[in-house]
């Protein structure tokens, strides 16, 4: 059994992240958020997305031990509404706008609301920063769990929701806009 500090006592600065390589993979066997899908990703899928070149996943550690994770991939989604209006007035009228999708975020449940997936966001939104220097990037975007919490926590991070016409849909498109600092 692993032995782990509890989540109040996380100091952030002590996080590590690492892409997901043949030297840290061991520490997936052993990670749990409580979500078997989320679960079953790291464990049996991030590798062949990586291999694939569909998502690259990156491990979140404090000292030896996984806390969390995150996949990344290049996507493309259309703006409405505001944030169209917006777009429209910088004369950038296109039907999609480059963005960096975070395909699958999850954190232990022994470290949850401690404040790692707002880290995690951090360091999302500062790797879209960068890359939009070499490679067209307007956007974070995230197919969030339909879930109150779950919404919740990107809001509170400045996501907003990309409206959908479907109310019971698994997921729901949000996005966050990388000039906007909020």
């Amino acid at each position: 059994m692993r032995e782990h500090k509890s989540a109040t006592e996380v100091n952030m600065r002590q996080l590590r992240i690492e892409k997901l390589s043949e030297n840290n993979l061991r520490f997936t066997k052993e990670f749990d958020c409580g979500d078997c899908d989320l679960n079953e990703f790291l464990k049996e899928d991030a590798v062949p997305y990586q291999k694939g070149k569909i998502a690259v996943t990156y491990l979140c550690f404090y000292g030896e031990v996984l806390i969390g994770y995150y996949s990344l991939s290049n996507d493309a989604i259309e703006i409405k509404g505001k944030a169209k209006n917006i777009m429209e007035k910088l004369k950038k009228r296109q039907k999609t706008y480059p963005a960096i999708k975070i395909g699958r975020m999850a954190i232990d449940k022994n470290f949850s609301r401690a404040g790692i997936g707002t880290k995690i966001i951090n360091v999302v939104f500062g790797t879209a920063l960068i890359q939009s220097d070499s490679i067209g990037c307007r956007y974070i975007c995230v197919d969030a769990y339909n879930k109150p919490e779950v919404i919740a926590f990107y809001e509170n991070n400045n996501f907003k929701k990309i409206k959908s016409k479907i109310r019971e849909e698994k997921t729901v498109l949000m996005y966050r806009d990388i000039l906007e600092r909020n």
